[in-house]
């Protein structure tokens, strides 16, 4: 780690708690997202009496199998 002087420090010092804080906003927005979602997600149950899943596979030579909603596009690995 680099160590500067008294200013250089305060200002990294800001700069770390402004980068906190700016994480923390983020996984406030990423928790609001997951809310909307799961809102999504129980209204095509009850809309569509469950969800309509199709059968998907991943690209590849050993592409993995999984679901996904037609309606709501919610995946069930």
């Amino acid at each position: 780690m680099v160590v500067g002087n008294n200013l250089q420090e305060t200002e990294k010092n800001e700069l770390r708690n402004e980068i906190i804080e700016l994480e923390h906003n983020i996984l406030d927005l990423k928790l609001k997202i997951d809310k909307i979602n799961r809102i999504i997600m129980r209204e095509c149950i009850e809309k569509h009496g469950g969800h309509d899943y199709q059968r998907e596979r991943d690209d590849g030579l050993y592409g993995e199998s999984y679901f996904v909603c037609k309606i709501c596009k919610y995946e069930y690995y």
